[in-house]
C-alpha cells in the first residue's frame, strides 16, 4: 500500500470480511454481525432443524443427537482482570448518653468517631 486511500480501501474490505462473512468459533460459529444485530437464536434454530433432520435421515452417522453450539454468556477480547473490592465493616453501638459510636478499619488501622444519634440513620 502506498497511498492513505489504499489502507482505507483495504481495511473496509478487511473488517467487512471479519465482521460480516467469517464465522468465529469464540461466539458458537457467529459472525460478530449476527451476534450485535440480534440474529444469532434465528440462525441456532436453522442449524438444529438442519441438525435434526440429517440425524433422522442418517441416525447411523450420529452417536448422539447433534446440537448446534452453545453461545457463551460473556464475550471478550481481552478480559479485565477482576477488580478486588475493599470490604468495609462498621460497627455501630448506641449508649445510654446518646451518642453512636462507629468504629471502621481502615487499612489495618481503626478509626473512631463520636457522633449524636438522630432521629433515623441514612446511609
Amino acid at each position: 500500500m502506498t497511498s492513505l486511500a489504499e489502507a482505507r480501501q483495504f481495511c473496509a474490505g478487511f473488517f467487512y470480511e471479519y465482521n460480516y462473512v467469517h464465522h468465529h468459533s469464540g461466539i458458537a460459529w457467529h459472525t460478530p454481525a449476527s451476534v450485535h444485530f440480534g440474529t444469532a437464536d434465528t440462525i441456532d434454530e436453522a442449524r438444529q432443524t438442519t441438525l435434526t433432520a440429517a440425524y433422522y435421515a442418517h441416525p447411523e452417522r450420529f452417536a448422539r443427537r447433534p446440537l448446534p453450539p452453545q453461545m457463551p454468556t460473556q464475550f471478550w477480547i481481552n478480559q479485565p482482570a477482576p477488580e478486588t473490592q475493599k470490604k468495609l465493616t462498621i460497627t455501630v453501638s448506641l449508649d445510654l448518653t446518646n451518642t453512636a459510636l462507629i468504629r471502621s478499619p481502615s487499612a489495618g488501622t481503626h478509626f473512631n468517631e463520636v457522633f449524636s444519634v438522630v432521629s433515623a440513620w441514612e446511609f
